[in-house]
């Protein structure tokens, strides 16, 4: 009897230091991981407060007259709520599915696609001061976007035979958990649309703004997009802001943006964008036309499955 006592007692012991150990694990794991993320996080802050004053010098003028001021809007759609973030900070891909490894997007079914080859201009411009430095680091670097008063300001990278390269890699190449804004495969230097991922992450970086644009208040606090190539410098105004998802092949009459990089073809841009203006949520009143140079920012969007949020914008002159 005794010794069956001493097993008794010694159960309740032995799970309690199982349960300790587990607990001790997970807190572990946890505290590792906001570990990560800091650090990665003040590295991304040192590389912008090292190209800060170089930034400043770039100047973005934008036209008398553009903006929402002057566009005549329509009623407004009643938009979808727009929900958090699940709990994890685990960020899904941005991009299309013929951009995504098996590993980040299992059940895609979207052909892949081939990228179009990267074109050099005759006569390269000379590069801005403002990024030169920051090639020379890093010459998967394209250019950088930003839209004021808001937590995006970031370096674009591309890199066309691998275009997700930077899904979660930080700009020197190490590995990051929110990785970097990056470009689509298909796009190349004037091909019409530059198609640009961002992660959608819980803190509010990356991304995670522009789905704000499902707000009108929010556009007209924010009509302009920045969009700078190594070259010149660029002023997008905000076109139209649309709900979207990741379509498998079955899915017919989808509107799939995420195919919509070359739009050389006064056809292929009309296409584009009246399905753009079919899907907007409120009508800005701003119209692009073929010839216009068009940018298109997409990143994760949780009240569906495989959700995205889409803001497209077009280039306007000085």
């Amino acid at each position: 009897m005794k010794k069956d006592d001493r097993r008794g007692k010694r159960l309740p012991l032995v799970m309690f230091l199982i349960f300790a150990s587990l607990f001790c694990f997970s807190a572990y794991k946890v505290a590792s991981q906001l570990l990560t993320e800091h650090r990665e996080q003040q590295a991304f802050s040192d590389l912008l407060a090292e190209i800060s004053a170089s930034r400043q010098a770039v100047q973005h003028v934008i036209p008398t007259g553009a903006g929402p001021e002057t566009a005549v809007t329509l009623p407004t759609a009643e938009a979808i709520p727009v929900t958090e973030a699940p709990e994890n900070t685990q960020p899904v891909l941005a991009g299309p599915p013929d951009q995504q490894t098996p590993e980040a997007s299992p059940e895609s079914t979207e052909p892949a696609a081939t990228p179009s080859p990267v074109t050099t201009p005759t006569e390269v411009p000379p590069m801005l001061d403002a990024y030169a430095t920051l090639y020379r680091k890093n010459r998967d670097l394209f250019g950088w976007i930003e839209i004021e008063g808001t937590a995006v300001s970031f370096p674009v990278m591309h890199t066309p035979r691998n275009p997700e390269y930077y899904l979660h890699k930080a700009f020197d190449k190490t590995y990051s958990f929110s990785g970097v804004p990056f470009m689509d495969g298909s796009c190349y230097p004037g091909c019409g649309n530059y198609i640009i991922y961002g992660h959608h992450m819980k803190n509010g970086t990356m991304f995670a703004p522009i789905v704000n644009y499902a707000r009108e208040d929010y556009w007209r606090e924010h009509p302009f997009v920045y969009f700078d190539t190594l070259y010149e410098t660029g002023v997008y105004e905000v076109v139209a802001a649309f709900y979207s998802k990741v379509y498998g092949k079955d899915e017919t009459d989808a509107f799939r943006y995420y195919l919509y990089t070359d739009l050389s073809d006064p056809a292929a841009f009309e296409e584009y964008t009246a399905q753009v203006r079919a899907a907007a949520i409120y009508d800005t009143g701003i119209e692009a036309v073929y010839g216009d140079q068009l940018i298109t920012l997409s990143t994760c969007e949780y009240s569906t499955t495989d959700g995205r949020f889409v803001v497209v914008a077009k280039r306007i002159d000085p």
